[in-house]
């Protein structure tokens, strides 16, 4: 099967769910989203996160829909970079790395997301297991890299999702902030 095969085109965030997405993000401190870009990881991050906000998560990333989310959330094995809980009972494991990895952060990442998987069972409710789990790693990595990645996610059961570089990305925020200075 290929990287692109289980991905299902689902439609985006209708206004209300935007309007608690964005209260959300704006109480969790939504300002360092864009100006806490220390490096290419928060910016990945800061991606999905704006994805988040605009609605075109679930696009991106191929997933049904979502009710919930969670970054940074603990278990055993670590800190899952981000979970989201499907309104039809699964979870998805999100990863992000930067563009910047090398082979071995991006064999890191797919171990993560395996180690996450294991343990994230532990870490909910009993009433609150998932009905499946989808991994998927995020990275704004160069196109002549990408197909050797999303063949290594895919043999491991992991959904490679490309991401725009961090240089365009923080050319753009810039490019905003100057417009509202």
């Amino acid at each position: 099967m290929s990287a692109q095969a289980g991905m299902r085109t689902v439609s985006p965030l209708d206004l209300d769910d935007r309007l608690a997405v964005a209260r959300r993000l704006l109480s969790d401190g939504v300002m360092h989203v864009v100006n806490d870009l220390r490096d290419d990881e928060s910016a990945a991050m800061a991606q999905i996160k704006i994805m988040l906000i605009g609605g075109d998560l679930r696009d991106v990333l191929g997933v049904s829909a979502f009710h919930g989310y969670q970054f940074d959330f603990q278990v055993k094995t670590g800190r899952v970079d981000l979970l989201l809980f499907h309104q039809d009972g699964g979870v998805t494991i999100v990863e992000v790395k930067a563009d910047n990895a090398d082979v071995l952060a991006i064999a890191v990442g797919i171990g993560r997301l395996h180690m996450h998987s294991a343990a994230l069972p532990a870490a909910l409710p009993a009433d609150g297991q998932p009905a499946y789990l989808t991994r998927i790693l995020c990275a704004p990595i160069a196109p002549e890299r990408s197909l050797w990645l999303m063949s290594a996610c895919d043999q491991a059961g992991v959904r490679f999702v490309h991401l725009g570089s961090f240089r365009g990305f923080k050319a753009q925020i810039d490019a905003i902030k100057r417009k509202r200075i």
